[in-house]
């Protein structure tokens, strides 16, 4: 999901550094490889390290404790928490300006009913606006250069399938897999 995250960020904004971190050295230096022709790749010691003066920031673990904490986000930044709350602190749910949650219906039962959040006191009163709710102009995304959105999701099925389908014509182009009957 790091690659393709970032790659997408390319082709959405003229970024100058990638400032990355992972506990194995080998994937940092991957992503130098990949995109080190396009940018400047600093390989941080921490996520703390990695965080600072972020204008973009995107968590993508499978942790299941904050690898980033809320007080390590620069105002003003965009945090993209692709594993929802587990990897980045969920007090920055809370103290940023903006949490716009990927589908409210689908998260809140994840977010605001897993046990693992509950110290937190999370609730809908929190959440500012979900994707569909940004995307169709029914609330405004970013109004000023200050301001801390954090966008969490633990997945959609539209982009599940969208992600199946761009896999699927991937393997037709280049003539691989199988077909497996199910009838």
């Amino acid at each position: 999901e790091a690659v393709s995250g970032v790659a997408s960020f390319l082709d959405l904004f003229a970024l100058r550094e990638l400032r990355v971190f992972d506990i194995h050295p080998a994937a940092m230096q991957r992503m130098r490889e990949l995109y080190g022709d396009r940018l400047t790749v600093t390989c941080c010691s921490d996520a703390q390290t990695a965080c600072e003066g972020a204008d973009i920031l995107m968590t993508v673990t499978t942790s299941r404790r904050p690898v980033v904490e809320a007080d390590w986000i620069p105002k003003g930044c965009f945090v993209a928490g692709l594993y929802s709350l587990f990897d980045l602190d969920p007090r920055a749910a809370i103290t940023c300006d903006k949490w716009v949650l990927g589908s409210k219906e689908a998260d809140r039962r994840q977010i605001l009913e897993d046990p693992v959040f509950e110290d937190y006191h999370l609730t809908m009163e929190n959440v500012y606006a979900d994707l569909p709710e940004i995307l169709s102009g029914a609330k405004p995304g970013r109004e000023r250069d200050d301001e801390t959105i954090v966008y969490t999701h633990f997945g959609m099925g539209a982009l599940d399938v969208a992600v199946g389908k761009l896999i699927y014509d991937k393997a037709v182009k280049v003539n691989a897999g199988q077909i497996i009957r199910m009838d």
